[in-house]
This record gives structure tokens, sequence and C-alpha cells, in this order.
């Protein structure tokens, strides 16, 4: 009993720093996410402003120009998209994994922790 507490102690620590890492990680991929959607937001509100518009620019051609490199940015905007969305559903499920190892450490140092208390207390009496 001496040694079992110091060692899970020790590994609670260990789980924790997981946690708290891939909690950081799946954050960044969330931050990641909510400036590609912000660019696609803004991107399709721009093109639906020039739609609108009937300047001399949509007259003389520039307009479909536009047009297809806004279209084209779009289709990368979202390829990159599909990649984060990806990459944070495996983050998410190494956050629910550390998450769930931390949770399980955290119950066993408390056993522990109880154990070692009545086990002094018994040796006091």
């Amino acid at each position: 009993m001496k040694e079992t507490l110091p060692r899970l102690i020790a590994l609670k620590r260990l789980t924790t720093a997981e946690s708290l890492s891939a909690n950081s990680t799946l954050a960044a991929l969330h931050e990641k996410e909510k400036r590609l959607r912000a660019n696609l937001t803004n991107l399709n509100a721009q093109k639906r402003l020039a739609a609108q518009s009937k300047d001399a620019a949509a007259i003389a051609g520039a307009h479909i120009r536009w047009q297809k490199w806004a279209d084209e940015k779009r289709a990368v905007i979202n390829v990159e998209l599909a990649a984060i969305l990806g990459q944070k559903a495996a983050a998410r499920a190494k956050a629910k994994r550390a998450f769930g190892k931390d949770q399980a450490l955290s119950a066993l140092v408390d056993r522990e922790t109880k154990l070692k208390n009545e086990w002094l207390e018994r040796r006091l009496d």
C-alpha cells in the first residue's frame, strides 16, 4: 500500500497532462474550423452582393471572372474544412479517452487515499 499511492499520483499527473493536451489540440482545431466557416460566410455574402451589383465591372466581364475565382476559393476552403473536421473527430475521440483515463485515475487515487487513511487510523488505535 505504501508504494501504490505515489505511483497512482504520478500516473494521475500524466493522465491530467494528456487530457489537457488533447483538449488544447481540440480547441485549436475548433478555432480553425470557425475561421474557415467565417471565410465561407464572407465569401458567400460578397458573391451575393456582386450578383446584385449593376456596375461597369460586371458589364465588362470582371464580375464573371470574380465569380469563377470565388467558386474556386470556396472549393479550396471546403476541402480544408473537410480535413479539419476529420482531424477534429479524431481529436475528439482522443480527448474523450484521455478524459476517461484521467477520471479513472482520480477515482483510484481517491480510493487508495481513503484505504491508506483507514489503515493508518487502525494502526493508531
